[in-house]
């Protein structure tokens, strides 16, 4: 009974620190996605066919990056070495998205309100800024290197 415990134990080894916070965070950021999503959904089924065109290709964006990051997470897991180069085109879907809903969603929809405007920019550039660092420890980080290795 304790061997079949431990081999359970065995195939998480090696996934520890730094990478197991990363794959919070990207559980977070999803959970954060499909709450933003749902609400997307919701507008459309109460306003059917009236609902603005911008939401949905939020919708679209927040479903490829939801995907994108589960499968991310099932790779890291499984220590796939595919993770490596999974995180970068996660993240690039990760800043589009906050690009197209934090940049240019606000520039299109509340064009009087150069304080939300703002907003929008500054929380693009800490999205961006995290993406980047991601994709740099990934690249970068030894330990990752070595955990991922199937």
């Amino acid at each position: 009974m304790a061997k079949k415990i431990k081999k359970k134990y065995n195939k998480l080894a090696g996934i520890s620190g730094w990478l197991l916070l990363i794959i919070v965070l990207l559980v977070i950021s999803a959970m954060n996605q499909i709450y933003a999503l749902l609400a997307r959904l919701f507008l459309i089924a109460i306003y059917g066919p009236s609902t603005g065109w911008g939401v949905y290709i939020t919708s679209a964006l927040l479903l490829t990056c939801i995907f994108m990051i589960y499968y991310t997470i099932y790779f890291i897991l499984s220590k796939q070495k595919k993770a490596i180069s999974l995180i970068n085109k996660t993240m690039l879907a990760v800043i589009t998205l906050a690009f197209w809903f934090y940049v240019l969603g606000r520039l299109i929809f509340y064009t009087k309100n150069t304080q939300y405007i703002n907003h929008g920019i500054e929380i693009f550039f800490i999205s961006t800024a995290l993406a980047v660092l991601l994709m740099q420890y990934f690249q970068k980080s030894k330990r990752v290197k070595n955990t991922l290795v199937k």
